[in-house]
């Protein structure tokens, strides 16, 4: 076999020392996002076990200004602060519109993970009422969700976890990906939002990145709710739920009287009603006292205290608790929760308004629950 000639040999020396230089670079890259997405995690966690005011965000600007954006104002009065953290090399491919070789990234052979981390932190009147944190490695995720809800407005609420103050959120959080929306509030006990908050930090830099739930957020998969039947009507039901958690949670809320009932001849758990609204409540700026609307009862999921013995009938009053989604041409109106209007009733979801600290923020509320 013929030697190398002398320019072959540099060319290929040339090439080695390129890629060394490269591949350190790259892992570079991925250890100080490691580190920053560690970092801006144990600020979102200070905050989710203490929430704090706008001198929190104020803080965080000094630190994360370079990594962050707000949309509209940033005041006391009401403040959205989006962090947002990715690697150089996924930076590099975004922008300039690199190519994917095979399956995997441009650099994934050098341990280029796709990794993204991305934060909210959300003030209304002074008082933070959300600290979101999110981390994507490839095709797996974990956002934990800090504030005064454990659902999303348009999400079924279920019973057990509105008794315990968190959801795990490994009910299916998306279709095509693994991963959990896991949700805390100020209610949640310190000891489980600091381990719903056990996130395996590795996955960004390990040479093979985290496939399953199990790697990536092992302390809650291995402790999430196994006996859960998110079939069954009995996860739903509210009966059992105090009316001031229903109070905290209901995206929108009117007292209304019943008018007329029927019954629906294609769900036999179904009851059609009209029904005269007379009260705002929560968050009810579409909502006019006097007008009559359509509503949906299904039965017994969301008929709320047990404890009273009003039967539903034409005549009663109710706390209706609803989602109005915003910005609709036609309003929809979908029922979530309803409560006899007792005095008792009323006091307590009163108390509970008083804790929902995003009372104000409805639409906000809407759009920040969401993936971007």
């Amino acid at each position: 076999m013929r030697p190398l000639t002398p320019i072959l040999r540099r060319t290929t020396q040339a090439l080695l020392i390129l890629l060394i230089l490269l591949f350190a670079f790259v892992q570079i890259q991925q250890h100080l996002l490691r580190h920053r997405a560690e970092r801006l995690h144990a600020e979102i966690l200070a905050l989710q076990l203490h929430p704090g005011t706008f001198a929190d965000i104020q803080r965080l600007q000094k630190e994360w200004g370079r990594h962050a954006h707000y949309d509209g104002e940033c005041t006391p009065h009401h403040c959205i602060y989006h962090i947002v953290l990715e690697s150089w090399v996924d930076n590099l491919m975004w922008y300039h519109h690199l190519p994917y070789w095979g399956d995997g990234r441009p650099w994934s052979w050098l341990g280029a993970n796709d990794a993204f981390v991305d934060a909210n932190i959300r003030v209304h009147d002074n008082r933070m009422w959300g600290e979101d944190y999110r981390l994507e490695v490839g095709d797996t995720f974990v956002r934990i969700m800090g504030g005064p809800h454990l659902f999303q407005p348009y999400q079924s609420l279920q019973s057990k976890a509105l008794r315990r103050h968190y959801r795990d959120g490994f009910e299916g959080a998306c279709t095509g990906c693994i991963g959990a929306n896991i949700s805390v509030t100020p209610d949640t006990r310190p000891v489980d939002i600091v381990w719903l908050n056990e996130i395996n930090f590795a996955c960004i830099t390990r040479r093979k990145p985290c496939e399953s739930e199990d790697e990536l957020i092992p302390g809650p998969w291995s402790r999430r709710d196994r006996k859960i039947d998110y079939v069954s009507p009995e996860t739903y039901s509210l009966k059992d739920v105090p009316v001031d958690l229903l109070g905290q949670e209901m995206p929108q809320a009117v007292t209304g009287e019943i008018l007329t009932m029927k019954a629906d001849i294609n769900d036999p758990n179904c009851t059609l009603a009209q029904v005269r609204i007379l009260q705002r409540l929560k968050n009810a700026e579409t909502a006019r006292p006097g007008s009559i609307v359509s509503v949906q009862i299904w039965m017994p999921i969301i008929l709320a205290d047990a404890n009273t013995s009003q039967r539903l009938a034409p005549g009663q009053t109710y706390i209706l608790g609803y989602y109005d989604p915003p910005n609709q041409p036609v309003p929809e109106i979908e029922l979530k929760a309803l409560i006899p209007a007792t005095p008792q009733n009323l006091n307590q979801f009163q108390a509970g308004l008083r804790r929902d600290t995003s009372v104000g923020e409805s639409e906000d509320w809407h759009n920040h629950m969401n993936f971007p």
